[in-house]
């Protein structure tokens, strides 16, 4: 019998809670350190080093904002806050502060004036360019486990006092005027709209909460809720809009992207825009939360990238001795697909204007015109459009994501895999005679394929190869495997961008029936 090819074509996406003997063909059953577009799939970017390392702390946070001169990064560690501006000049803007690693730092811009809160000293703000101080009319001895802004307001939630602790109360400031931050929070005073309210019809906490559109959503443990402006004597209205015991995890798991709020929970991931929200995870990828440490899982955290179209969790895999991020789920919202990606001692990301223009300049730039993988006119103007900030919270560093094809100088591999092909028929058993990808990248870069086979099902892949596969040189891969069950991986540490549009399978049966 003749040999037969069989194509894939723009293999894209992930799934490891369904057998792979089930899949699709253009669905993969393992991936790292790849991402997709409509053509197929894509080697991720890395991580590139930007501003002066190493830094003076060691920060477990870090947020954009502009001063009035231009775009900074105001950064934390437990004891203080510090700012650093697009010339890399760095400075104390607080100090002798009681942060905690667990409880973690979370910031925003109000009426373009920085506020920052760790839950354990009063929260901060930028009173100047140069200082942050405490909240003015906050009460002393309170504590929040958040504070967001959200129209004229702040929100503090999750409240605490030297005598005891109200995990699910909501306590809104007065209204502030433009440009400024509240001047009280004295609910009592019939002159301030601040106020109070308890949401304890469930027994979960509260976690998190974030604007979205004209409301203000409120994440308990078991709950969500939605705080929508009225103003007169309530000023707040509160309705509960999710009671499915399926809240969110820990705070700073939820980001907003396109309208909607994207909210990672302790077994799933779901987007809602307010009214409805529907599951992204279910029977995808939720088995990969288990890698999660169940000590750690707190310094769990979700961001939008908005460049990519693509949100970010990253958290602190079980067991690690960095006890710092070191691997990633991706969800593209535009084509609904599920990535993975490495990290190496990440505390902290998130979405802001970098100025990395003097590593772009053309005189600079040492990178082929094949590899380089900058984009054309990218520094127009210096400060570009938001990019996302790493924090390398093990040696000290920003890094910008996305940019390069290293982690920080280090190599990093690319692996894509997919398990359980029988080709139309699990009776049969197959050769396999030659693999055909089809690859664009850089002239040269090598990609390893390796072809696996199995008889029968789940009892443990045998791999052959890997066989080279020079992109832009060669075609194909020769090889000679048989099996009922066939496998086939793609693997790559070359310090190149790559990406595999799909590929061809050449086989004929060999009999074997069962």
């Amino acid at each position: 019998m003749p040999f037969q090819e069989v194509e894939i074509t723009a293999p894209q996406d992930l799934n490891v809670d369904i057998s792979p003997y089930e899949l699709p063909p253009t669905v993969w059953s393992s991936v790292t350190n790849a991402t997709y577009d409509t053509s197929g799939t894509k080697r991720v970017m890395g991580a590139t080093q930007v501003y002066p390392s190493p830094l003076p702390i060691q920060p477990i946070f870090a947020m954009p904002w502009n001063d009035g001169a231009g775009d900074t990064w105001l950064y934390a560690d437990l004891a203080s806050i510090r700012k650093i501006n697009s010339s890399g000049v760095s400075a104390t803007m607080a100090s002798g502060l009681t942060a905690t690693f667990e409880k973690g730092w979370q910031g925003d811009v109000f009426n373009g004036v920085a506020v920052m809160n760790n839950g354990v000293d009063t929260p901060l703000y930028t009173d100047t360019a140069s200082t942050m101080v405490a909240l003015p009319g906050w009460p002393a001895t309170q504590t929040a486990k958040v504070v967001r802004p959200f129209q004229n307001y702040l929100i503090a939630l999750n409240i605490g006092s030297a005598s005891a602790q109200n995990p699910s109360r909501i306590h809104w400031s007065d209204s502030a005027d433009v440009g400024t931050v509240p001047a009280d929070w004295d609910y009592a005073d019939p002159a301030s709209r601040s106020g109070i309210t308890d949401l304890a019809d469930t027994p979960g906490i509260i976690i998190d909460g974030k604007a979205l559109g004209n409301s203000f959503i409120v994440y308990k443990e078991d709950a969500v809720w939605s705080l929508t402006y009225v103003g007169g004597t309530y000023v707040f209205n509160l309705r509960k809009i999710f009671d499915d015991n399926n809240g969110i995890l820990a705070e700073g798991c939820v980001a907003t992207f396109e309208g909607k709020h994207f909210v990672l929970t302790k077994g799933d991931a779901y987007i809602h825009d307010g009214i409805s929200k529907q599951s992204v995870m279910s029977n995808r990828v939720k088995k990969l939360l288990s890698s999660i440490d169940g000590t750690l899982y707190e310094r769990t955290k979700v961001v939008a990238d908005n460049n990519s179209k693509e949100i970010i969790i990253y958290y602190v895999t079980a067991n690690d001795p960095t006890q710092t991020a070191t691997e990633a789920l991706t969800w593209n919202w535009e084509t609904n697909t599920w990535g993975k990606r490495g990290l190496r001692g990440v505390s902290f990301i998130a979405e802001g204007a970098i100025d990395d223009s003097a590593s772009d300049i053309w005189n600079n730039d040492t990178a082929t015109w094949d590899s380089d993988t900058s984009l054309w006119n990218d520094q127009a103007g210096g400060v570009t459009n938001k990019k996302m900030l790493a924090v390398d919270y093990t040696n000290s560093k920003f890094l910008e994501l996305n940019r390069g094809t290293t982690w920080d100088g280090t190599s990093y591999v690319t692996t894509l895999e997919r398990l359980g092909f029988d080709f139309g028929s699990d009776s049969t058993k197959k050769r396999v005679k030659a693999i055909f990808p089809h690859i664009s990248g850089s002239l040269g870069s090598t990609v390893n394929v390796e072809v696996g086979h199995e008889d029968p099902e789940f009892s443990g892949v045998t791999w052959e190869g890997p066989y080279p596969f020079r992109v832009g040189v060669d075609y194909k891969v020769d090889c000679r495997v048989y099996g009922r069950n066939l496998s086939i991986r793609f693997t790559s540490d070359d310090d190149t961008l790559w990406a595999l549009h799909g590929y061809s399978v050449q086989w004929k049966p060999t009999g074997g029936r069962r």
